[in-house]
């Protein structure tokens, strides 16, 4: 009686340990790595904030420019081996505001057949983008099996105008 007292304890013991194990453990998380971001994506989001201080006759002037794509046809290929294509089309819509002034607004298609290279920096979770000579880093704000959503913020001048500028991508794996 005292042997199956003992087996029976045992093996609660290995059940318990096991189904700790199992609680302990949970999905593994999916890792931001060039292998793990090899794939096709459809972009579903860009959108770009970009305020600007003009000096003009010792008075500064805001102007406020939002840029909001939409209508996306367009497909970016990231590689395992660190280079990426993009190509298609989508609409912007554009909006400037400056002082008071009624806001200027234009739509325009951008055609988009572009070839370049990335690198992750998988300890800050960042990815340098470079096409035709020129880069851009991006935080990575979300990775998972399904999404990439890419986040930039800037404080440089652009032609000597004092700029803050965000800009968010959003793409889904096909």
């Amino acid at each position: 009686m005292k042997i199956s007292k003992l087996i029976f304890l045992f093996m609660l013991a290995v059940a318990t340990v096991g189904c700790n194990k199992d609680d302990d453990n949970g999905p593994e998380p999916y890792v931001l790595s060039n292998a793990n971001l090899a794939g096709s994506y459809k972009t579903t989001l860009l959108k770009g904030h970009i305020e600007q201080t003009f000096n003009i006759n010792g008075s500064d002037v805001l102007s406020v420019t939002d840029i909001v794509g939409d209508t996306f046809q367009l497909t970016t290929v990231f590689s395992a081996d660190g280079t990426y294509t993009t190509s298609g089309q989508y609409r912007t819509v554009t909006t400037v505001t400056t002082a008071n002034n009624p806001p200027e607004i234009t739509t325009e298609i951008i055609v988009v057949d572009d070839t370049g290279t990335y690198v992750l920096n998988t300890t800050t979770k960042k990815i340098t983008i470079t096409v035709d000579g020129d880069s851009d880093t991006f935080d990575v704000d979300l990775f998972n099996e399904t999404k990439l959503n890419l986040f930039q913020e800037s404080s440089d001048p652009i032609g000597g105008v004092p700029t803050t500028a965000t800009f968010n991508i959003n793409f889904e794996r096909k």
